[in-house]
C-alpha cells in the first residue's frame, strides 16, 4: 500500500508543479 500512495504521491506532485498556483508545492 505505501508503494501505491508514493506513485500516487510522485503523479500528483507533478502536476502540481506544472499547474498549482505559487506555494502549493512547486518549492519541492
Amino acid at each position: 500500500m505505501r508503494e501505491l500512495l508514493n506513485g500516487h504521491y510522485i503523479t500528483h506532485s507533478k502536476n502540481i508543479l506544472i499547474t498549482g498556483p505559487t506555494g502549493s508545492g512547486k518549492s519541492w
